[in-house]
Formats: C-alpha cells, structure tokens, sequence
C-alpha cells in the first residue's frame, strides 16, 4: 500500500494511545499471522487462551478483556514492517507523531479554544478508539461467516456501517491483503471508496484484491 494511503488513514492522534505508525502496522501484521491467540487478544476467549483454560472467567470479564484487550497486550514492531520502514515518510511519522498532535491542539485551542479542543482532539479519539475496539471484539465474537478462516473472526453489518467498511472482519481475515473488506456489492466499505478516489488520481497504486481463485478456495458455499 502506497504512502499516502496508509499515512494518511492512519489516525495520528490514536498513536498516543496505540502506539506510533510503524509499531500499530507491525502488531497488525503479527495479528495476520497469528489469530486469536495470545498474541491478538482480541477474540471472546482471551483469558482461556492465556491461561491454557486452565480456568473459567465471568463471560463480562471476558468480554471486557476482549474489547479492550489490545491497550494491555503489545506485540510486535518495526521488524514486521521492514518495507515500510525503509520509507523516509514512514521514518519521519514515526520520529515527529508528538509534534503532529501538538500541532492539532494548537490548532484547535487557537480556532475554537477549549471546546474544539475537547471535541476535536479527545472526544474524536474516544470515539476511534471504541470503534477499533468493536472491529476487534464484536467481529470475534456476533456476525456471519463466508469464508474459511482458522479463527473467529466474523462480518458484521452494523460495525462496518460505523467503521466505513471495517465490519466486514471475516472478509479481512480471509484476505488480509486486500485493499477492499466489502467483497460483496451490498457490503458498504466507504474505505474501498476512497482508496478508488486515491487510484484514480494516480496517489494509490499497486492495490491488492483477491483473485476469483483464491475467494473460491477458501468459500464456506
């Protein structure tokens, strides 16, 4: 994926939370590798897979694990993403995320004072957070299955109204990928929309989709 669509879908101001660019793409990536396991503790049963089952947990507990498991549990790095890292523009995020959030603080205490800066700045990175946390909770656990995946991973159409198109998680564990969740026509993936924009005025190149053949291989119908 090209620089300018992964830099600029990559939400600076969760950083602070989630960790920089480059650290967030390299935990994704062993997360692909390895599902639902103790490395992405993001399916239903995460205390079980870390404890070998060796007991039981309130099912609230487990689902609170779950939904915010992944502020608790890091993995991963900047080795995982090596093309990326020998990109000056990702070397760059990566060294100045701090300075871009205190640049859009700046901004908005200087444009609205301290209300656009509660909306504009925590209010919008509460509200990614929790939709990042309901892709990687909700979709492990309620939704429908159409491929062939060894996990729990699941597509669900009210996330992926909410996520612009991240819902459809069953899709994305299938064919990690791909540039396009919405596989379908009727499954919304406002995000395909956008990288299409970006192919178009030549931004985005080099955009990944399954093949005929391989979504066959790996159709539950």
């Amino acid at each position: 994926m090209e620089k300018t669509l992964v830099g600029g879908c990559g939400g600076e101001n969760e950083e602070v939370i989630l960790g920089k660019e480059l650290d967030f793409l390299g935990r994704e990536q062993v997360s692909n590798i390895r599902r639902d396991s103790f490395v992405e503790p993001l399916g239903s049963i995460l205390l079980q897979n870390l404890s070998h089952r060796s007991f039981d947990l309130p099912k609230w507990l487990e689902y609170l694990f779950a939904y915010g498991g992944v502020l608790a549990f890091q993995c991963g790095g900047e080795e995982n993403v090596d093309d990326l890292v020998r990109q000056p523009f990702y070397r760059f995020l990566q060294r100045t995320v701090l300075l871009h959030m205190m640049a859009y603080s700046f901004l908005f205490y200087f444009c609205g004072g301290m209300p656009l800066l509660v909306w504009g700045i925590g209010i919008t990175i509460a509200v990614r957070l929790h939709l990042t946390f309901l892709v990687n909770s909700v979709c492990h656990i309620w939704g429908t299955r159409a491929w062939n995946t060894s996990d729990f991973s699941k597509n669900n159409w009210w996330v992926a109204i909410l996520t612009l198109g991240e819902g459809w998680h069953n899709n994305h564990h299938a064919f990690e990928f791909s540039a396009r969740h919405g596989l379908e026509w009727w499954q919304l993936d406002i995000t395909w929309c956008l990288i299409r924009f970006l192919e178009a005025i030549g931004l985005a190149t080099n955009v990944k989709l399954p093949t005929e053949t391989q979504m066959k291989g790996k159709a539950l119908v």
